[in-house]
């Protein structure tokens, strides 16, 4: 069985077998303290309330990575959705350290089968002393 990847108005899907797949099933988007935002300055030790929304009402658990860049310290955060939204406060603590942080699209797509992929923005994450 051969695999293909076909671009197409700058999305690609997979064509297997003569099928073809949208490898996204939906989309997500983040809100900081109310704002959407693709970055964000966070003081260590002062909360900051992030939302995520998802195109699709799912109901599910959902590890997000916050991959850390230049030596700062990564982490995985959970998320609980509902209906497909998501929210909780994350504080970035003295043992967190300051640095930078980012989560891609392909972070959160990651451990997805093809066809249940999200599209996102991305998220880039500067925590400041």
């Amino acid at each position: 069985m051969s695999l293909n990847i076909l671009f197409d108005n700058g999305t690609h899907k997979v064509e297997s077998a003569g099928n073809v797949v949208d490898p996204y099933a939906g989309s997500m988007s983040v809100t900081i303290d109310g704002q959407s935002k693709t970055r964000h300055v966070a003081q260590i030790n002062v909360p900051n309330t992030y939302r995520i929304e998802c195109s699709l009402p799912i109901t599910d658990s959902f590890a997000v990575p916050l991959e850390g860049l230049l030596g700062a310290k990564g982490k995985t955060v959970m998320f609980e959705f509902v209906d497909g939204v998501a929210e909780r406060e994350i504080t970035f603590t003295d043992r967190d350290g300051s640095g930078e942080r980012e989560v891609t699209e392909a972070q959160i797509n990651k451990h997805l089968p093809v066809g249940q992929h999200f599209r996102f923005s991305g998220l880039n994450l500067s925590v400041a002393e």
